[in-house]
């Protein structure tokens, strides 16, 4: 579902700290080096109201049979133009749709599917909606290495601070550890593959950062993209109702604590993955360049595709 990292990056430590003057959604309450803790709070009555007034859980359409699927339509550039809809999609977890799901997404005409699941996921639980309509199929193989977390999530001792700490380390690698699949996304969305649905299991990290890439490179602005992330947080209660078994077995095992800091879309933890590109690349067009090969002409083709 997750994917973290032994080692935490020193700069990661602070990326919340990099954050704070940047993006106003955000208060630091850091007391020692060791604190990630970052409370989000209500934006002020600015320009960025008109950021959660679009990315608000009306968004989320509520499938019998999976979570967080959306459109991400709507958002208007810095530029004044605004993202079609009904041309991106990004969900969570596929499998298993019901009828009525199924019959609803067929009205979507989606002719693109990106699977971000890793290998042993996709094999416990197989994407049925490519099987039941003909839409393009993209996964790759991998394993996610969980690193220090799995050790840690075997002891009841973990704490929420430490669960934290890996979340923070893998979002700030994941840009790096999926690359692949990132650069898949903006291969088929200049190729007009679309419309293109994505997903991960939980559509908050793996999902979460692709979607923030991509609603980058379209240049929209930073607070809408932190705005469309969090609204994750709404789909935590439907990824824990869909995999009961799953679900239980963690409560059992962690503390209530780790556990929301695991499912939780907190703000901090996408600026570790801004932090980690711009430490890199000097900037999130300088990766699209370097790390995903997006350039100018690709860029402007996929504007051209996706922007009114």
């Amino acid at each position: 579902m997750l994917w973290y990292h032994e080692a935490l990056d020193p700069f990661i430590r602070l990326a919340c700290r990099r954050a704070e003057p940047r993006n106003p959604y955000w208060k630091t309450s850091m007391s020692a080096p060791s604190d990630l803790g970052q409370t989000q709070v209500p934006p002020p009555e600015t320009a960025l109201d008109d950021a959660w007034a679009v990315a608000s859980a009306a968004r989320i359409v509520p499938l019998e049979r999976s979570v967080n699927f959306r459109d991400l339509g709507g958002y208007r550039t810095q530029d004044g133009r605004r993202i079609k809809r009904g041309k991106l999609y990004r969900s969570g977890d596929m499998s298993g749709l019901a009828d009525n799901d199924l019959s609803y997404l067929a009205t979507l005409g989606v002719r693109t599917l990106c699977d971000l699941r890793s290998t042993s996921e996709r094999t416990r639980h197989p994407n049925e909606w490519v099987g039941a309509q003909a839409v393009r199929y993209w996964a790759r193989d991998y394993e996610e290495n969980f690193g220090d977390l799995r050790r840690l999530m075997m002891q009841a001792s973990m704490t929420a601070e430490q669960a934290r700490a890996a979340m923070i380390d893998g979002y700030g690698r994941a840009p790096y550890d999926h690359s692949a699949s990132y650069r898949e996304l903006f291969l088929r969305i200049a190729a007009d593959e679309i419309p293109l649905a994505f997903h991960c299991t939980a559509g908050k990290d793996r999902t979460g950062v692709g979607a923030a890439l991509i609603l980058e490179a379209l240049n929209v602005p930073r607070a809408t993209i932190v705005a469309d992330y969090v609204l994750s947080d709404d789909a935590a209660e439907g990824i824990q109702r869909l995999r009961p078994g799953e679900s239980e077995a963690l409560a059992r095992r962690l503390a209530p604590g780790v556990v929301r800091e695991l499912l939780r879309a907190d703000a901090c933890y996408l600026q570790a993955a801004f932090a980690a590109i711009e430490a890199g690349h000097g900037s999130v067009s300088g990766y699209l360049s370097a790390q995903l090969g997006v350039d100018d002409r690709m860029l402007r083709r996929i504007r051209s595709q996706l922007l009114e």
